[in-house]
């Protein structure tokens, strides 16, 4: 509501194209295709409608469930299912070779940090930002690349 008593709307427009590539999972089986199915939707829901700090939360869960999917799809141990986001880009990188999806995973990993109040008061982190929810999509885009599940 503005001084004169006008309302004042303001809207944000978005498109869905572009921000994440098309995904493919019909080589997974169905127990981990549809986490990751929901992880990403979770991700183009937040992208629209809720704040940079929860865009960021829901790129990080989405690159835990990928990464892990992607590696018991790929032959590794199920324990990985269970493990922290960065357990398992160490075990990326150590199992894989894969840097390049480890490092785009750790940069989500890293931007979630800016959320939690402990972490920017010991840190001196500043908040996150529009631009640091776009970074986390746009590694996420990378990460379904690198694991050759984007189409």
């Amino acid at each position: 509501m503005l001084v004169d008593d006008d309302v004042l709307v303001t809207l944000k427009a978005l498109s869905a194209f572009g921000i994440l590539p098309e995904v493919d999972l019909g080589g997974l089986a169905d127990d981990l295709r549809q986490p990751v199915r929901r992880a990403i939707d979770r991700v183009l829901d937040a992208a629209f409608r809720e704040s940079p700090i929860s865009v960021v939360d829901h790129c990080r869960n989405a690159a835990q469930v990928i990464l892990s999917r992607w590696m018991v799809h790929s032959g590794s141990s199920e324990s990985l299912l269970a493990k922290d986001l960065g357990d398992v880009c160490k075990a990326v990188e150590r199992d894989f070779n894969k840097s390049a999806a480890r490092d785009a995973a750790n940069i989500v990993r890293l931007l979630h940090s800016r959320g939690k109040a402990n972490k920017q008061e010991t840190e001196q982190l500043r908040l996150a930002v529009e631009e640091d929810a776009t970074l986390s999509i746009e590694a996420l885009g990378f990460l379904l690349r690198e694991v050759g599940w984007a189409k």
